[in-house]
């Protein structure tokens, strides 16, 4: 598992912890900005992180890479479920309980939650009840260069304000 992070970032690991720099993987991007540390090493880096008021997100938690293992050796700040445990959640108890099962774990060990991919109505209503810390999804706003943030705040208020 290799954990995305901003150049920036990695050479402020790399110069705070002293790491060899063929700890540092290479991911080719249209920017070529981005860098990869495997998650022992984000584990390792968690005390300098917090230090220097980083916080960590594990993104796509529930899928692939980002399992249990991944979520217990980073130990994030913020686990961000993956898109498929969110998408038609309220339509299927497998889902439901699993989600339901990820967000207490999460919680007990005072990591915060985003329930990413939110579109529809029920899938909001469903996390809302389960008390998660953030949403994100296309039931607030599509991505927008030039978002208008009153509208988008003025929506996820009257979307949230009956709980």
């Amino acid at each position: 598992m290799l954990c995305l992070i901003s150049l920036a970032l990695a050479l402020k690991i790399i110069e705070g912890q002293h790491l060899n720099k063929h700890d540092l993987y290479h991911k080719n991007s249209p920017d070529d900005r981005n860098f990869y540390f495997s998650c022992k090493h984000i584990g390792q880096s968690r005390s300098f992180l917090k230090s220097t008021g980083i916080s960590v997100a594990l993104d796509d938690v529930g899928a692939g890479y980002a399992g249990l293992y991944q979520l217990v050796e980073i130990n994030p700040d913020i686990a961000k479920l993956d898109m498929n445990l969110v998408r038609d959640v309220h339509n299927d108890r497998l889902k439901q309980s699993i989600v339901k099962a990820l967000v207490q774990a999460c919680k007990d060990a005072g990591i915060r939650v985003l329930a990413e991919g939110v579109e529809k109505r029920e899938e909001l209503e469903f996390f809302l009840e389960l008390d998660v810390d953030f949403i994100q999804g296309f039931i607030f706003s599509k991505p927008d260069p030039y978002p208008k943030i009153r509208q988008i705040e003025e929506l996820a208020y009257n979307s949230i304000s009956s709980y």
